[in-house]
């Protein structure tokens, strides 16, 4: 009985536009008749002109599919007009090179997916809303405009190797970003307790994060940027890849930095009372802004990268663990400091500037200690000497031959 019901599920409608601009005008579709639920829509080159949509209604759909040279637009003839994804809907496959773009609300009933492989922009402006599906996915090679809101806790999911611009209102708090490909800009904010997770491509959000809200970077190459603040609580881990911040991470944040990760803290960048800093074999980058750590752990040979800039002034607070810090690309002018009293480490040994070790001055100031210098192997002490003899006695007979020709007594 439910496969008769459905047996029109997925039928094609394909836009004409021969009347008018109501999508719930029959004569405007072929074959003839306003497309029924879950229908496939076909937006190709058929009408022959740039084309704006009119829904008159909620209308829907399995998949819009436009290939077309022209200009289309799917608008709402008033506000609560929206295009609803049904029954496994799956979105939207763009591959035209007129431009695309969804002006009107957008309701999904599953995960659909948006995938943009055409020359020209495919834009949704109308904010997307959770009935019961959970992530709406981009991907593709194209260019992409998102310039709606993320309603009821919906994660978006970033793939494919296109140019992503996503400008509309701030993710809800509880929202997930999933970031597995492409050049992204996420002009927005995201709720307390977001979940955001790079596993590719180059992203940048502008906006900031709130509180106890989880950042996970391991990308190959590329990374993330965040602009804004990141509320306290946080827990940021830098697997691979690297991660750079400019604004402040509130307090009580925990950061972990992998082998192979980065975390740069760039001019404006700070981090706030009660942070936990471990480096577990990765970098620690700091450029042209002073910065103050409450406690550093140390669970592999890691770096601190100050960039050459004498401005920099960084208190490395408690330091514990077993492993090593190596600081590079350090001045005179800069200064490193330490918490003596809560550190359990020897700063002389685990602390290094260019593989040598430090030494303590003033109490707490970190700065290099003087190069050792190369002890020579006893083989080689006992090879120099044996040489030195050889070379005395080889002087000494040439001296004797000299003598013998120039001097008769001698020769005698």
């Amino acid at each position: 009985m439910l496969v008769f019901m459905h047996s029109g599920l997925y039928a094609q409608s394909t836009w004409d536009g021969s009347s008018n601009d109501q999508w719930g005008t029959a004569a405007n579709w072929t074959p003839s008749g306003v497309p029924g639920y879950a229908a496939d829509i076909i937006l190709d080159d058929t009408p022959g002109s740039n084309q704006n949509i009119k829904l008159g209604g909620s209308r829907q759909v399995n998949l819009i599919s436009v290939d077309s040279q022209y200009d289309y637009e799917i608008s709402p003839s008033s506000g609560w007009h929206n295009i609803v994804f049904v029954n496994g809907g799956a979105g939207v496959d763009y591959a035209g090179s007129g431009d695309f773009e969804i002006s009107s609300k957008i309701n999904i009933d599953t995960n659909p997916t948006f995938t943009n492989s055409g020359t020209g922009t495919m834009t949704i402006s109308g904010d997307i809303s959770n009935w019961s599906g959970t992530e709406v996915h981009f991907t593709g090679s194209g260019n992409t405009v998102f310039s709606g809101s993320l309603n009821g806790g919906i994660d978006l999911r970033v793939s494919g190797t296109g140019t992503n611009t996503f400008n509309g209102g701030n993710f809800s708090g509880g929202s997930e970003l999933i970031i597995e490909g492409g050049t992204n800009i996420i002009d927005a904010g995201f709720g307390g307790g977001a979940t955001v997770t790079i596993n590719g491509g180059d992203t940048t959000i502008t906006g900031g994060l709130g509180g106890g809200s989880t950042v996970e970077v391991n990308v190959a190459s590329g990374g993330l940027t965040i602009e804004g603040n990141i509320g306290g609580g946080a827990n940021i881990s830098v697997d691979q890849g690297q991660l750079a911040l400019s604004g402040n991470v509130g307090n009580g944040a925990g950061i972990d930095i992998q082998s192979g990760g980065t975390l740069l803290l760039e001019d404006g960048a700070s981090l706030g009372n009660g942070s936990n800093v471990a480096l577990s074999g990765g970098t620690l980058a700091v450029s042209g802004t002073d910065i103050s750590i409450d406690n550093l752990t140390l669970t592999g040979d890691s770096t601190i990268d100050l960039n050459n800039d004498p401005t920099i002034q960084i208190d490395l607070g408690n330091i514990s663990g077993s492993g090593t810090i190596n600081i590079i690309n350090y001045v005179d002018a800069q200064q490193v400091t330490y918490t003596p009293g809560g550190s359990t480490i020897d700063p002389t040994e685990q602390v290094l500037f260019y593989g040598n070790p430090a030494q303590v001055v003033n109490g707490d100031e970190l700065v290099p200690g003087t190069p050792m210098t190369p002890v020579p192997e006893p083989g080689t002490v006992i090879g120099g000497g044996v040489l030195v003899l050889l070379a005395g006695a080889y002087l000494h007979t040439q001296r004797r031959k000299k003598l013998a020709t120039t001097d008769p007594l001698v020769a005698a």
